[in-house]
């Protein structure tokens, strides 16, 4: 299935660049071009299914992903991508200016989180009609839920011939900018998980606590 983004943040384009406080003018007027470029070339595919807990035995590791899911009967599992238009611009891009791709880069991580937001939005709207009540979305790679779970998901999913999403032997996703998450849905109000650094098993080893910025 597609989606199409309407437009990319901007505002979290220069998260991902590291940029806090104020915002040089140039940088802003080089990322609102880069999103307007970029845009064009993302064909977002996404995947999902709705699926009883048991059948997620494989991706319950841990203690952040069971704990998330603690009142939920069943979960949503999707993979998204922006696909591979996007990250061919990018490549091209790194061959004249690298600051160009390290921009557009930012802007196409944001563009993929824009995308999965708008899908988890659309697929809780028609949930919730059937009285079912979302938790927060939750992905491989974020607390203590490993890349390793990727695998399992995908393979749930399909994603390789639904939405051409492949996996390296180190779990790395192809395109690049790819997204695979979980978010559960239980027969009452859900609230939101604790958030912030420390909460979060990664708060050490954390690249945007090093650059001085959180990614809540």
């Amino acid at each position: 299935m597609e989606l199409t983004l309407s437009a990319i943040p901007e505002k979290e384009a220069l998260r991902y660049l590291g940029v806090k406080g104020d915002v040089p003018p140039a940088l802003l007027e080089q990322v609102q071009d880069a999103c307007r470029a970029l845009l064009p070339h993302c064909r977002v595919r996404y995947v999902w299914r709705l699926l009883d807990k048991e059948s997620l035995s494989d991706l319950l590791v841990g203690q952040d992903l069971p704990t998330l899911l603690r009142d939920c009967d069943r979960a949503v599992v999707f993979a998204l991508t922006l696909g591979m238009e996007a990250e061919a611009l990018i490549r091209r891009a790194g061959l004249t200016s690298p600051t160009r791709a390290l921009i557009l880069d930012a802007c196409a991580s944001a563009a993929c989180e824009a995308a999965c937001d708008e899908l988890q939005t659309r697929l809780e709207g028609q949930l919730c009609r059937e009285g079912l009540f979302p938790t927060d979305r939750f992905s491989p790679g974020y607390g203590d839920l490993p890349l390793e779970v990727q695998r399992p998901l995908l393979d749930l999913l399909d994603g390789q011939r639904a939405c051409g999403i492949t996996l390296s032997d180190t779990f790395i996703m192809s395109p690049r900018k790819s997204v695979t998450a979980v978010f559960g849905l239980a027969d009452r109000p859900q609230g939101k998980r604790a958030r912030g650094c420390a909460f979060c098993s990664m708060n050490q080893n954390c690249s945007f606590r090093k650059a001085g910025i959180t990614c809540a």
